[in-house]
Parts: C-alpha cells; structure tokens; sequence
C-alpha cells in the first residue's frame, strides 16, 4: 500500500468515525432531553428545530460549493487577489443570508405560531426556542468560508498560499 493510500484509507476511517460518534450522541442526547423536557416539549423542540434550521445550512452548502470552485480556479491561474475577493464576497453574503434568516424567524415566530398546532400552553416556550434558533443561524460565517477557500486553493502537500492569500481578510 503506497503512501497515499494509507493515507487516503486512514482519513476514511476517521470520518466515518466522527459519522458514529455524532449518531451515538445525538441517540444518547435525544433520549436525554426526551426525559427532560417531557413529549409535547421534546415534539416542539424537534419540529421547531428540523424546520427552521434547514434553510440556513442549505445556503451555506450553496455558497461553499461556489467558493470552493472559484477559489480553485484562481489558485490554478495564481490569482491570490481574486481568491481573497471570492472569500470576502462569500462572507458578505452569507452575512446577508444569515440576516435574513434570522429576521425572518424573529418577526415571524408569531406568525408561526398561529400557524402551527403547537398548543397554546408550549407556545411561548416555542416563540423563545424560535429566538435561540433565530440567533444561532446568525453565528460567525467567516471561519465556513476560510475553511471552504482553503479546500479550494490547497493541494496535497501545502496550504501555504491560501494562509497568505487570507491574511488580508478583515476581522469579524
């Protein structure tokens, strides 16, 4: 076996690990707060939870596709500048995906809830999960982007021209 192979076989292993370990603990977590919030609890958190969050992630699996092709592109023409442009551009959008996400599910969660049959007694507990949901999809999307540039530009070996290409970024 050469040693890319090992490699490659090794890295396998690992993500499918880290694939078992999450399925584990979302079982042993579910039974958890399936104890600890009761049914019609644990019913809301699950449907607010399963509805609400998928957009955002469909967003940023978009958005990361485009970057990783993008920053690939210029890293085979040696345009750094441009590969910096990308991940900025991707950073503002996702910023502006993220607003709108959580606007929406903050101005919307009373709207929601006369939608929904969710019983009158939980829905206030749902219109504060819907808040907590609402700010978790406004989380920092710089490090998604870097890590999204970075699979774009880097090759086997090195990963030293997006490091420098990505210093110029601004902080968030």
């Amino acid at each position: 076996m050469t040693s890319t192979e090992s490699r490659f076989l090794y890295n396998v292993i690992w993500s499918w690990l880290g694939v078992v370990v999450n399925v584990v603990l979302g079982l042993i977590l579910s039974a958890i707060l399936l104890r600890r919030l009761g049914v019609a609890r644990y019913g809301v958190w699950v449907l607010l939870f399963s509805t609400i969050l998928p957009a955002p992630a469909g967003f940023r699996l978009i958005l990361r596709a485009a970057v990783i092709n993008r920053c690939a592109r210029h890293k085979a023409r040696h345009e750094w500048t441009e590969v910096n442009e990308t991940v900025d551009t991707a950073i503002v959008y996702f910023l502006m995906m993220s607003a709108a996400c959580c606007l929406l599910a903050l101005f919307g969660r009373h709207a929601a809830m006369s939608l929904s049959t969710i019983e009158p007694a939980l829905q206030h507990d749902a219109r504060v999960l819907m808040t907590i949901i609402a700010l978790s999809v406004c989380r920092s999307p710089r490090a998604a982007q870097i890590f999204a540039a970075s699979h774009g530009v880097s090759d086997a070996g090195s990963i030293q021209p997006i490091c420098s290409a990505l210093a110029n970024l601004p902080s968030t």
